[in-house]
């Protein structure tokens, strides 16, 4: 059944997968294995993420992780059981959604370390590793993700782990385009998206075409860019993988700005209700930012100010992340009006 579970997530099938992850509740009720309980949280978090539910995600491998801290239970086959290295690197890719990115990482970090110890060869290592430049984009730390997308290749050509390679592939080429190097990014990010589709996933291909976005963008190739952010969000409505869609939406308003307010500004509030709907507090703060300058430089700044002070004490709390930064700033720079 879990082996089951992971097709039906990879083709893009969720509510198989959902059903998948309750019979293996049911299983674990009806015999008292904890294992297949672990199994079924792992199941269930890893599909309520990818469709946008981060907070259900957060609950059942939270619970996943719980019941393994109680003792070792492990299904009979290691091929496919889950690791709990697997669930606590799933659990900081959704935690970084919600806006806890300082566990976030360091459930990320922990996830990768504790896989390590059970060698190169472990696919449990290669998959931790591959979900934290994950959790590293989005909080847009391009160095550290560009290093450990790096490691994430050299492990997978030296494993022969070609799936897990055009994943890391696909983060080390946004990292590349980030850091300046476009045309090699772009080249690379293409190339890692079509061996994924050869695949037969879906769904990781649509998290490669999400990166290749900003990599079009910085080429200065904005129509191919805004093309690709419907063509993903087209695929989201079809399957109910939400998980991408708040910051698509987002990223198409960055990509009208400077052509159409009006749409750029409908595309940027469409992406704050999903965001909220999702609890995906750094989603909501980056597309509330972005929103934010439009209306400033619209000499909207009262409206653009009571968008950005709803976030304001959190922002006090917050750890420290290139998002949290730019809203500070801006909250800064915007005429104060009222005492805040």
């Amino acid at each position: 059944l879990y082996s089951q579970g992971i097709i039906a997530e990879t083709r893009a099938e969720l509510a198989a997968a959902q059903l998948v992850g309750e019979e293996l509740l049911g299983l674990a009720t009806e015999s008292g294995d904890v294992g297949i309980a672990i199994a079924g949280r792992v199941r269930l978090g890893i599909v309520a993420y990818y469709r946008g539910g981060f907070a259900v995600a957060r609950d059942h491998l939270t619970e996943a992780l719980a019941l393994c801290a109680r003792g070792r239970h492990e299904l009979r086959d290691t091929a496919i059981a889950p690791d709990p290295h697997v669930a606590a690197a799933y659990l900081g890719v959704a935690l970084v959604h919600l806006g806890d990115t300082a566990q976030a990482l360091a459930q990320g970090e922990a996830a990768v370390e504790g896989a390590r110890r059970f060698g190169a060869s472990s696919p449990a290592y290669a998959l931790a590793l591959s979900l934290l430049p994950r959790a590293l984009e989005v909080l847009r730390d391009v160095p550290r993700c560009g290093a450990r997308a790096r490691t994430l290749v050299n492990l997978c050509e030296e494993q022969g782990f070609n799936f897990l390679l055009a994943i890391g592939q696909c983060s080390l080429g946004w990292a590349t385009a980030q850091q300046g190097d476009v045309d090699v990014g772009l080249l690379m990010l293409s190339d890692a998206v079509a061996n994924l589709q050869a695949s037969g996933a879906r769904i990781r291909p649509q998290v490669g075409k999400y990166l290749l976005t900003d990599a079009l963008a910085l080429a200065g190739r904005r129509s191919e860019a805004l093309a690709t952010v419907d063509e993903v969000l087209a695929f989201s409505a079809a399957t109910g993988a939400r998980f991408l869609d708040a910051e698509l939406l987002r990223r198409k308003g960055d990509l009208l700005a400077d052509t159409d307010a009006a749409k750029a500004e409908s595309a940027f509030r469409q992406a704050i209700v999903v965001a909220r709907s999702q609890a995906a507090l750094l989603f909501e703060l980056r597309a509330s930012t972005s929103l934010a300058r439009l209306l400033r430089g619209q000499d909207r700044s009262a409206e653009a100010q009571d968008l950005m002070r709803a976030f304001e004490p959190w922002l006090r709390e917050a750890a420290d992340c290139a998002d949290v930064r730019e809203a500070r700033a801006l909250l800064a720079d915007l005429p104060l009006l009222s005492p805040i």
